[in-house]
């Protein structure tokens, strides 16, 4: 069957088309300017142990400000302080710093931030009494994790830790969960890693006599 002429003419049309300009750099559209990073400001309360050191711990929930685990190692700017906390609070049950407000988020890059504070005999927000006001320290970031909105289950911890004083930080799972620290003989990490929680793992690393120096749960319900 033959084609007609309007069927040889549109096929013409068509292979002589030109084709469609090839874009250009100018042509791209800009890209995608990277959001602003949340801010977390507000009064974060910590939890604070150690021997020799002294170590913050945030005291986390699932909602936001406070949806983040971190711990700092705080330089006190006055000798006295760390020489006070060995002698009288290092043994408590617990001792909490509460930092004036600020942005929880500026320790994701790590580093270290200054800190003004009361230290506390007891929790601060559960009948402690006031060790010590406007406490300074150089507040330096052993590790930062925000919990994220459906965190999956871990049994991994953070370690960390000075000399033969081994810590080590569960990482919080789902709710209800457990913010908890626990201690171990046996020389700390140089660097914080992340470990399992098995006694075997923790053998091979030297670490034992893992026991809990605290735990919460309330807040994370």
């Amino acid at each position: 069957m033959h084609r007609s002429a309007t069927t040889v003419l549109l096929a013409t049309l068509v292979a002589c088309r030109p084709a469609a300009p090839s874009s250009t750099p100018a042509d791209d559209p800009a890209p995608a300017t990277p959001r602003a990073a949340a801010s977390k400001q507000g009064v974060h309360g910590m939890v604070v142990f150690g021997r020799d050191a002294m170590y913050a711990s945030h005291l986390p929930m699932y909602d936001a400000p406070h949806d983040v685990q971190a711990v700092l190692r705080l330089v006190p700017r006055e000798p006295e302080v760390l020489e006070s906390w060995r002698r009288e609070l290092s043994h408590e049950p617990i001792a909490t710093f509460v930092p004036q407000p600020f942005d929880l988020a500026t320790l994701r890059e790590g580093g270290t931030i200054a800190l003004v504070g009361d230290l506390y005999r007891g929790h601060f927000e559960r009948g402690g009494d006031v060790y010590s006001e406007a406490v300074e320290f150089d507040a330096e970031v052993v590790f930062y994790r925000e919990i994220p909105p459906t965190p999956p289950r871990s049994t991994e911890a953070f370690a960390f830790g000075d000399g033969d004083h081994t810590y080590l930080v569960p990482i919080i799972g789902p709710r209800p969960g457990v913010d908890r620290i626990l201690a171990c003989d046996g020389p700390a990490p140089a660097t914080v890693q992340t470990t399992a929680l098995d006694d075997a793992t923790l053998a091979r690393h030297g670490w034992t006599s893992k026991r809990v120096i605290y735990e919460e749960r309330a807040d994370l319900q």
